[in-house]
């Protein structure tokens, strides 16, 4: 996977989306982020300002065109609607699950950021290194403002999601991170 480097402070870099025997491989720009553990992608259906003003073709995931793609992502614990208090960069998140699907809304109370999506699985390809049935989540909405710097993407579109390289063996939510996937 190649690495570009931003404004000297954060690393990005692409990887591939899904790319079954029928379905087109589809890419992503992140920020390779070495303190999270989440794989964050912006959907086809974001709809927040920086994901409407962007074109969507080429850089925003859409699960309607892989064939490996899968929806259902159970989360074992139960405890819908009831918000679990995360360390984000240092600061208080509260983090909250509306069902066992995967559906979250993460709000950071001290600057009212957030970010809302839906967790599924997908193939993620690290260069040539597919990992099978990795979680991740879908990004429908958000106002962090770290997807939108032009400069820092392809270009064309800011970066279009975020790597956590973390060393966790679980994300916020609970799943399998991709590093442990990758150890496995």
């Amino acid at each position: 996977i190649h690495l570009s480097n931003c404004h000297l402070e954060s690393w990005s870099g692409t990887i591939g989306l899904g790319g079954g025997s029928e379905s087109k491989l589809q890419t992503s720009t992140v920020q390779i982020d070495t303190g999270s553990d989440d794989l964050w992608v912006l959907s086809k259906k974001c709809v927040a300002a920086d994901c409407v003003n962007q074109p969507k073709e080429g850089s925003f995931y859409d699960s309607t065109l892989s064939t490996t793609f899968t929806k259902d992502v159970t989360y074992v614990d139960d405890n819908y609607g009831k918000p679990t208090r995360i360390d984000y960069y240092g600061k208080k998140a509260k983090f909250t699950r509306h069902d066992n699907r995967g559906t979250f809304t993460m709000k950071t109370p001290h600057n009212n950021h957030f970010v809302k999506g839906v967790y599924g699985t997908e193939t993620i390809r690290l260069g040539e290194l597919p990992v099978v049935n990795q979680p991740f989540a879908q990004i429908l909405d958000f106002n962090l403002g770290s997807f939108g710097d032009k400069a820092c993407g392809n270009g064309k579109q800011g970066l279009s999601g975020k790597l956590g390289l973390g060393l966790a063996d679980t994300t916020t939510l609970g799943y399998p991170t991709l590093v442990h996937n990758l150890r496995e």
